[in-house]
Parts: C-alpha cells; sequence; structure tokens
C-alpha cells in the first residue's frame, strides 16, 4: 500500500537510521516507538518533544499496528505571505472513505503576478515576430525594478517543516582609490599597448610531422588553417604578443593597490591635459575673435593684428598652438610613432593638423609683412580643437577603466566567458557556420589576466586609422601641391594642406568606441559585470551560440517542490535520501530543494557512484550497491521498470502550478513520486527575450529531464527551434571545459547571475553596431570635408575658407555622430 508521509518524520528516521549505521551507536534518547492518536490537522505538525494532542513522536517502522492507523498525508502549510487558499486538498469522494491507495498531494494556486512581472509566455504565436516585440516591451515593465542583488533570493512556498536561514556571505570590500603611491605615471596613453591571447597556428608544429605519425593529410591541412585573418592580424600588428607594456599590468591581487594608483594618476594627469587644453584653445579663439569680430576684452596691443603688430600677433597664435602640443606631448608622440609604423591610431590626425598648423603660422610670421589682416586664414583653433576633444575622449576611458577595475579587483566571486576552442564541439551545434563560429560559455576562476592591456586595447584604432590616416595625409599633400602648381605661392598651398588635415581630424576620434562603451559599463556595472574594451566587444559580438546552465536558467529559489507520493515497494525515508543523494551530487537546479529535504545536512547523504545521464529521460546511478533511477517516465520503462497504476493516474499532471513529474526508483521498483515546479528568472528572461531577437542559439547544459527544449520555450519563450539541450556524449567534455581555472583572460567579468552574462552579450552586439554606424558617419564627413577643401583650393578660392567655418563643420559632424551613438541602445 502507498503511504504519504510527515516528512519530519522522514527526516528524524534518516537521522536515526544514519546514527545506527555507526559502530556501537544506539537509537537516540528519547525515541520511542508509538501510534498517532489521531490524524494531524492541516498546517500543525508534531513537535520534538511530548504534545498535548499528540503524545510522544511516531517512528516510521512498520509493525502490526500500523494497519489500523488511518492514512498519513504529505501536506505542505501556506507560508505567511500567501493566502490561505492557496493550497488545496484533494476532495474525497462522499460516496466512499478515503483510502491509502489514493494519490493526494497538495498544489499551490497560480500565484498573483505581480507588476511588472512577466506574464504567461504562452499568450503568442509565432516565434522571433513575437519576441522582438516582446523585447522591446520587457525593459518598460522591467524599468521600476530595482537592481538586481549579487545574490537574489525569489520567495519560495515553504513546507510545512522549517529551516534554520543560511547565512549569506560577507559584502565584498571595494577597492580603495584614494591611496597614491610613487610608481608609473601617465604613460598609459602611450603607444599602443596590446596584451592579447596566443593564438593556436599551424605554424606551431611540424605539419608534416603529423601527416607522418598517422593523421590524415586533410586533418593536418585544416590543423594548419586553424588560424583565422583577424587573429593573424593580432600577430602582425607590428608588437610581439605579449610585448611589454608602458603601464603596471595587473598580475595578481598583489598588485592592486598599485594598479589602481596607477590608473587614478593617469586620470589627474588626463584632467590636467584637458583642462590645459581647454585653457589654451580659448585663447585661441581669443586671438581668432580678436582678427575677425569685435571682442568685449581686446587683445593687449602689442599682439593685436594690424600690420604694425602682425608678426607678434602670428608668433604669440604659433606659440600657443605650440603649447598645446607640448601639453598633448603623450598624444602627438604616440600619434606620429604609429603612422611611422603603419599602425595610425585616433591621435594621428590630431597630431599631423596640429604640426601643420604650426608650420602654417611659422611660415606666416616669416612673411608677416605680405599678410593681410583681413584675410587671416589660419587655422590654429581648429587643429587644438581636435586635440582638446581627443583629451576629453580619453576622459571618459579612464572613468570606464576605474569603473571595470573596481568589478575586477573585488573580492567578489567572479565568472569570466570563454569560448570554445574545439571545431569538431563548434561545428556540431553550428553546422551553417563557414568558419569556426563562436561558441561562448562561463568559467569561474580565481584571478583575470591582461586587464589593463585590453581595457587600453587600439584594434579599432589599427582597423580604422590604419588606413583613413595615411589616405588623408597622401591627400593633403597632393592637394597642396596642385594648389601650388596652378597659384605659384607657397602661402596658398601650405594653407590648403593644413585645411585637408583639419577638416580630416574628427573631433569624434576618441569617442566613436569609448561612447558604447561607456553606455555598457554604466549598464552592466550595476549588475555585477564588465567589459574591458574594444576586443572583447569584437570577439563576442558575432557569437553564434550560448551555453547555459540549468543553475543559470532555475537557480536557487526557481525550483519548488509541489508534493511527494511514495509507494508500497519502498521506503519513503530511503527514496528520499537517495535521491538527495545523487541530486546533490549533480550540484543542479533540483540540488536546493532535496538538500532542504534533509535539513541541510550534507553529512547524511550516502556515497553515488557511476552517474549516467539518458538523453531525455533522466540519470542513474549506484548508490550502496543499489541501483538507483532518477527521471522520467521513459527513464523507467527504459530499464524495464514497472510503473505503478496510481503513478499512471496523474502522469498527465505537466502544468506549472502543478509540477512536473519527477520518479525515483529503486533495485528496479519505483519507490516514490515528486512534483517540482519550475519559475522563471525576470531579469534573465527579460535579456534572453533580446537575445532571442538577435536568432542567437541557445544550448542548455542539464542532467534534469525536465529542463527540455519545449519546456524553456513554454517558461522563457526563447525560440525551440534555436534551443539545444547538451547530449550525454558531451557532458564530460563540457565538465572539462568549464572547470574552475587559476586565471581566465578578463574580457567579459561577470559577479552577478546569468542574466548579466547574458546583457554583456547583448550589450557587446549593440555596442558594436554603434561603433560601425558611427564609423560610416565619420568616413562620410571626411569623405565630404576632403572635396569641399579641394574643390576650394583648385578654384583659388582656399583664402575665403574661415576658422569659424571649419569649427561649424566639425562640430556639426561631432553632434550628429554623438547623437547617433546616444540613442542606440547599450
Amino acid at each position: 500500500m502507498d503511504k504519504n508521509y510527515n516528512v519530519d518524520d522522514i527526516l528524524s528516521e534518516i537521522k536515526k537510521r544514519k546514527s545506527q549505521e555507526k559502530p556501537g551507536a544506539a537509537p537516540p534518547d528519547g525515541f520511542q516507538r508509538s501510534h498517532v492518536s489521531e490524524r494531524p490537522h492541516v498546517g500543525e505538525h508534531p513537535s520534538m518533544g511530548e504534545h498535548p494532542s499528540m503524545g510522544e513522536r511516531p517512528s516510521m517502522s512498520d509493525h502490526p499496528g500500523d494497519a489500523d492507523d488511518p492514512p498519513r498525508e504529505f501536506r505542505f502549510t501556506p507560508p505567511e505571505d500567501e493566502p490561505e487558499n492557496a493550497f488545496r486538498q484533494k476532495p474525497i469522494r462522499p460516496d466512499r472513505p478515503k483510502s491509502q491507495d489514493d494519490f493526494s498531494f497538495t498544489m499551490p494556486v497560480a500565484d498573483t503576478p505581480e507588476p511588472g512581472k512577466r506574464q504567461n509566455p504562452m499568450e503568442f504565436t509565432g516565434h522571433v515576430r513575437s519576441i522582438q516585440d516582446k523585447a522591446k516591451m520587457r525593459p518598460s515593465r522591467l524599468a521600476d525594478r530595482q537592481p538586481p542583488q549579487d545574490h537574489p533570493q525569489r520567495p519560495a512556498a515553504q513546507p510545512q517543516f522549517q529551516f534554520d536561514p543560511v547565512e549569506e556571505p560577507p559584502q565584498a570590500k571595494v577597492v580603495d582609490f584614494s591611496a597614491f603611491k610613487a610608481g608609473a605615471g601617465a604613460a598609459a596613453e602611450q603607444g599602443h599597448t596590446r596584451v592579447l591571447p596566443k593564438f593556436p597556428t599551424g605554424k606551431d608544429v611540424d605539419v608534416e610531422d603529423l601527416k607522418k605519425n598517422g593523421i590524415g593529410a586533410a586533418a593536418a591541412d585544416d590543423f594548419d588553417n586553424a588560424y583565422y585573418d583577424d587573429e593573424e592580424e593580432y600577430l602582425q600588428d607590428g608588437l610581439p604578443e605579449h610585448s611589454a607594456v608602458d603601464f603596471s599590468e595587473y598580475n595578481s591581487v598583489k598588485d592592486r593597490r598599485d594598479v589602481a594608483t596607477d590608473i587614478a594618476k593617469v586620470k589627474l594627469w588626463l584632467f590636467i591635459r584637458t583642462s590645459l587644453t581647454a585653457l589654451l584653445t580659448l585663447l585661441l579663439f581669443w586671438f581668432t575673435m580678436s582678427a575677425e569680430f569685435v571682442v568685449l576684452v581686446d587683445l593687449p596691443r602689442a599682439f593685436r593684428p594690424v600690420p604694425e603688430t602682425m608678426r607678434s600677433y602670428l608668433m604669440a597664435s604659433t606659440i600657443l598652438t605650440v603649447l598645446v602640443a607640448i601639453v598633448n606631448s603623450s598624444a602627438v608622440g604616440g600619434g606620429l610613432i604609429s603612422l611611422f609604423k603603419m599602425r595610425a591610431n585616433s591621435d594621428t590626425l590630431a597630431t599631423l593638423a596640429v604640426l601643420a598648423a604650426i608650420a602654417q603660422g611659422i611660415m606666416s610670421a616669416v612673411k608677416a609683412d605680405t599678410i593681410d589682416p583681413t584675410q587671416l586664414n589660419l587655422y590654429f583653433c581648429v587643429a587644438a580643437l581636435s586635440m582638446l576633444f581627443g583629451a576629453i575622449g580619453k576622459m571618459t576611458m579612464i572613468n570606464r577603466i576605474q569603473t571595470n577595475f573596481r568589478i575586477i579587483a573585488s573580492d567578489k566571486k567572479k565568472k569570466a566567458l570563454v569560448t570554445v576552442d574545439s571545431d569538431e564541439f563548434c561545428r556540431e551545434f553550428v553546422p551553417e557556420a563557414t568558419r569556426r563560429p563562436t561558441i561562448a560559455y562561463a568559467v569561474r576562476a580565481d584571478f583575470f589576466t591582461d586587464f589593463l592591456g585590453l581595457s587600453y586595447s587600439d584594434k579599432y584604432d589599427v582597423g580604422i586609422n590604419r588606413a583613413v590616416a595615411p589616405v588623408c595625409l597622401v591627400g593633403a599633400i597632393i592637394v597642396g601641391a596642385g594648389c601650388f602648381l596652378l597659384t605659384g605661392e607657397m602661402q596658398s598651398a601650405v594653407s590648403a594642406l593644413t585645411a585637408i588635415l583639419c577638416v580630416s581630424a574628427t573631433l569624434s576620434a576618441t569617442f566613436i568606441e569609448n561612447i558604447p562603451l561607456g553606455k555598457l559599463t554604466k549598464k552592466l556595472a550595476p549588475q555585477g559585470g564588465m567589459v574591458s574594451g574594444n576586443k572583447a566587444v569584437e570577439d563576442y559580438c558575432d557569437t553564434a551560440a550560448l551555453i547555459l546552465t540549468e543553475n543559470d536558467l532555475f537557480p536557487e529559489g526557481n525550483v519548488r517542490l509541489r508534493g511527494i507520493k511514495s509507494f508500497s515497494q519502498g521506503r519513503i525515508d530511503e527514496a528520499i535520501l537517495d535521491a538527495a543523494s545523487v541530486i546533490c551530487s549533480l550540484e543542479g537546479a533540483l540540488s536546493p530543494v532535496f538538500l532542504q529535504m534533509i535539513g541541510g545536512n550534507k553529512k547524511l547523504l550516502k556515497k553515488v557512484d557511476n552517474i549516467v545521464f539518458e538523453n531525455g529521460m533522466g540519470v542513474s546511478a549506484w548508490v550502496d550497491s543499489r541501483r538507483v533511477l532518477i527521471g522520467n517516465r521513459q527513464l523507467m520503462v527504459n530499464h524495464s521498470v514497472t510503473m505503478p497504476a496510481e503513478a499512471a493516474k496523474h502522469s498527465h499532471i505537466s502544468a506549472p502550478e502543478d509540477g512536473e513529474m519527477l520518479y525515483v526508483a529503486n533495485s528496479g521498483q519505483v519507490s516514490a513520486q515528486f512534483a517540482v515546479s519550475y519559475h522563471i528568472d525576470n531579469d534573465l528572461a527579460a535579456q534572453l527575450d533580446l537575445l532571442a531577437a538577435r536568432e542567437k542559439n541557445l544550448l542548455i547544459y542539464t542532467c534534469d529531464a525536465n529542463i527540455t527544449a519545449h519546456r524553456i520555450w513554454e517558461l522563457y519563450g526563447y525560440p525551440e527551434d534555436l534551443i539545444q539541450v547538451l547530449p550525454a556524449e558531451r557532458h564530460t567534455q563540457y565538465r572539462r571545459m568549464s572547470e574552475p581555472r587559476e586565471n581566465a583572460i578578463a574580457e567579459i567579468v561577470y559577479t552577478g547571475r546569468a542574466s548579466t552574462l547574458v546583457a554583456a552579450i547583448v550589450a557587446c552586439i549593440n555596442a558594436r553596431s554603434s561603433i560601425l554606424s558611427a564609423t560610416m558617419v565619420q568616413l562620410i564627413q571626411i569623405v565630404l570635408g576632403y572635396g569641399l577643401v579641394a574643390f576650394m583650393a583648385f578654384m583659388g578660392a582656399i583664402g575665403s575658407l574661415t576658422i569659424i567655418q571649419l569649427c561649424v563643420y566639425q562640430l556639426f559632424w561631432f553632434l550628429a555622430i554623438f547623437i547617433i551613438q546616444k540613442a542606440k541602445q547599450p
């Protein structure tokens, strides 16, 4: 006969049996066999001592008196924060008494949806189109939600028994950036430091030896071509793969204070540099406005732009421009060195514009007697303005790095996003890719390397300015030479060359990547996530698939036990203990549920051997020399285990409010049946909607037979055709890949839940799109400006191109790019 037991009795019996297994162990004091005088009411449970209405605590052993006792049911008491009718009892037909063969466990009424929470995901038809609509709606519904905590706990329906609360880990310390030590200065922004991972290439081995050792020719050739163009580009950037850096890299936890100090010093120097550049730029504008307009405060008499003092006016303007170059010497030096190495960066064009303006000023000062004060076409202000905006862009970069470092150097447990290296694994799950697709997954690590090298990464500069800057320089020289041939005036030729370089030195050069990265940091930092730099964006913006675990989909508190059914073939206490031993060893989403059933005492767990996951059915293992099966009905059928008739009557139950069925079999017989319900993580659901709108594949690692692609679609609404559950054949490989590491590369790191991980990938996709859009606008700006200035130069009208016109042109395009990037979602 089947029985429904009180879980307090189950827990007591388990502890009693474990204590008796020890040599010489005696039964606990005061634990005696007795019978329950009357059936306990719903909401009541026996105490450990005597009770006025129940007497001594009953035992779980079977003896003759049990046959006369009324059947006992496993019941839940509704938590205080739920209505009294949240749990209901199965009604008994009045025409017959309730027997012990009746399967009865309590089911909660569907929870009332809270405002802003995700509603029924089944209320839409189709996949991608509806997902895109939901992706727009869900962020607005979650806008009023508080930022997620580091370890948020979802309130769960509590059973009749209670457990002591688990203490939360202490709050992680925040890195103190106030301390300053003598050390490296602001050289971080100089040069183009790169700390990149070493990519495996076919050149690292002798392919002929592989062929001689029995590896097929095709396989050896594939290995020889295992690197890609972008990886080869990294190796050909002109720097060693692990070159010496100009700043103190974050190499160990002991360097935390030193690196924080270096970042703070760089930030301080950039602030000073920006302030001085702004002051010098304002002085140059004052000089320019005094020459063309009436100003409130006139220049001193010795520097007025009149024929008598023209030379002193030109010399003063040139000296101010030279001071701009000196204040920004790191940017000027880095821009020139990069140009000579054919690796021009965002500082190169601004540097060329400043140097051309200085040359124009010197030439004008030498021929001051021939200069007409009413026809001054000197572009000092435009060049200084480009240098000023470059410094402001660097300020946004260092602020982002400082914010990210607080996360990377915190004491919290962190995970890094890495990619699958196995070609076979990648092509199995993304077979349509023409090259090895990017499949990302999270791995826990103790330390994260190359943080500063990745943060100061200049791959965007190398990729864009490597071609743009040399072309603009050559184009400026061609226009200058053509103007000289047409007019025969060196002054006009130099002015045309300077104008071309000034119009090419866009104000948005350092903002194109720093605005999206800054928005990305502002979004992820409150969630405990960080993306180090543009290299991380490029590496993960084309992610084809993401691997999530069952713990990511259903974190602790999101899986709840709804009821337990025992059968006559086995003891409920043994069934619970066997199931808890197997499930807790898997460390899956069900582990907290079964650990709670044994009072959180892991010492009660038995030794488990030979755990095998059977695709779509569940797991089998050996516990105390007995075969234990945990899974769905198909697993039982597959192992020739006869299902009791009572279980067959309730096999149709599958709604979330009722719970999924989970069967436990010991020694070839079904001993218990569990009803378990799964609840979504709303923050993760919001991010998965955005990921689904981009049609990214989702790979799920699970040993739970209830977590299927169809079930995930029902709960999260993710398109079923984009979901794949990792087969058992890949479990060992994935566990090996995802083992905790000592070190991991610091591209994408997070301390929170999987919602932060998915948000980082979505943000990388959006940031890459924003960068590409701004780059196209910037190229249009350069081409259009070059064409206008070249036309005016060849028409002999370069003298009519004023500083005000160039400044307005530059500011207009900067605002256009700024608005485009700010309008895009992070």
